[in-house]
């Protein structure tokens, strides 16, 4: 088994005259956190709606598990194994958390139906902190609980790739320090994560290697302290630092 779980070769996509990633690659490693980063409007979801076939790619290709994905509708490349998060949270209207995370799995590629499917819900939502909760309404649980859910949803299909789509905006100081450790227990258990983030401090803590993007390119990519580091990342977050 090949140590590189996605690749990503010389990928692009246009809406319209607007090109939102243009001829982007870069390879993610298995059981890894790669941190995705770049300033607003740089093509990071856009990225990701690629990897999980939500778009389809206007030239090159995508791999998972060295086999072609971006030629597949999302559903087949669920099926394959890459589940995500999204950079809003939807909580499934009427639905308990259970029920919301029972959404995961009766259509996955490990289905789970009835009882079993309500006790893989409950082991779920322990898992990622809300455990005694999946009666409750969603109405009443906090903002970090309800990205919990989300996440639990996204990972009772027990996915090789977890895509996370700004997981950890909007927490307060303490709340972000529970979800990053959440997410580091999550890949010490083996799943590799590509991490689409704002919050530097969370890269540098979470992320072993990361790619920066900037208007739909990729500006650098590397071991990420290193990558932080580079003078055109750090241009394009704060400017031309040698402005008067």
């Amino acid at each position: 088994m090949s140590d590189v779980v996605l690749e990503v070769s010389h990928v692009t996509k246009r809406f319209g005259g607007l090109v939102a990633v243009d001829d982007v690659s870069f390879t993610v490693k298995r059981a890894g956190v790669l941190g995705l980063i770049g300033p607003n409007g740089s093509g990071k979801t856009t990225m990701m709606n690629l990897i999980t076939g939500a778009h389809q790619v206007t030239s090159g290709d995508i791999y998972f598990d060295d086999r072609l994905i971006s030629e597949l509708p999302s559903r087949k490349i669920f099926l394959r194994g890459v589940s995500r998060t999204f950079q809003l949270v939807k909580p499934l209207a009427g639905l308990t958390p259970a029920e919301s995370v029972m959404a995961g799995i009766v259509f996955s590629r490990k289905p789970l139906w009835g009882r079993e499917a309500v006790k893989a819900a409950e082991r779920m939502l322990a898992r990622v902190g809300l455990e005694g909760r999946g009666g409750a309404p969603l109405s009443s649980l906090t903002y970090i609980d309800q990205k919990r859910v989300e996440l639990a949803r996204a990972l009772i299909s027990d996915p090789p790739l977890l895509l996370l789509d700004e997981w950890l905006s909007g927490l307060n100081a303490t709340e972000l320090l529970e979800g990053i450790e959440l997410i580091r227990s999550i890949a010490a258990e083996g799943t590799t994560i590509v991490l689409v983030e704002h919050l530097i401090d969370a890269v540098r803590e979470l992320c072993q290697t990361s790619v920066v993007m900037n208007v739909g390119k990729v500006i650098a990519a590397g071991d990420t302290a290193a990558v932080l580091s580079h003078p055109e990342v750090i241009n394009a977050y704060l400017g031309d630092t040698n402005d008067a």
